[in-house]
């Protein structure tokens, strides 16, 4: 769980790094977003040199179109983890654990639905999530270099407006 160990490294760091090991924030995009929702979800899954009484969860979360369906995913990518997919699917394992999380996918996403149910499931438990949608846009919409930029810009923008009044708190 390479997010797990990040998180806790960075937490670990900190000092060293010039951070707050209480304000870290994660983003993850398609794979990215489901390896950092995963990570967060499966308590069971940490790297054995982990020091695991250092919290792996991140402060804050922001998702771009994730796939959340491991068995959806497994079977498409790879079918050799079929037969562990559903243990490390988040979207049947729902329950109240995410952090204040921002979750931003275009309508045009093949992995629309899947986010737009996965995210509703997950405030119905209890989550904290914000859920932005980009009208007609496709994944990967906000990568650099795509619509001349503009929702490279757009996205970036909601980034720092949904992390900037954290930031700037006090303890």
């Amino acid at each position: 769980m390479d997010v797990k160990s990040a998180v806790r490294w960075v937490r670990q760091h900190a000092e060293e790094l010039g951070a707050d090991p209480e304000k870290l924030a994660i983003c993850g995009a398609s794979a990215g977003g489901y390896i950092s929702v995963s990570s967060i979800m499966f308590d069971h899954l940490n790297d054995d040199g982990d020091d695991v009484t250092v919290s792996a969860v991140p402060d804050k979360l922001v998702i771009f179109a994730a796939g959340m369906d491991g068995v959806d995913i497994m079977s498409r990518r790879y079918p050799e983890l079929l037969s562990v997919a559903e243990e490390i699917s988040p979207i049947h394992h729902v329950r109240r654990c995410l952090p204040q999380t921002l979750w931003m996918c275009g309508t045009g996403d093949d992995l629309y639905e899947q986010n737009r149910g996965f995210v509703q499931e997950m405030q119905d438990a209890g989550n904290p999530i914000t859920f932005k949608t980009y009208d007609g846009m496709e994944h990967g919409f906000f990568n650099y270099g795509r619509h001349n930029n503009t929702y490279f810009h757009t996205t970036n923008q909601e980034i720092e407006g949904f992390l900037r009044p954290w930031l700037e708190q006090a303890h």
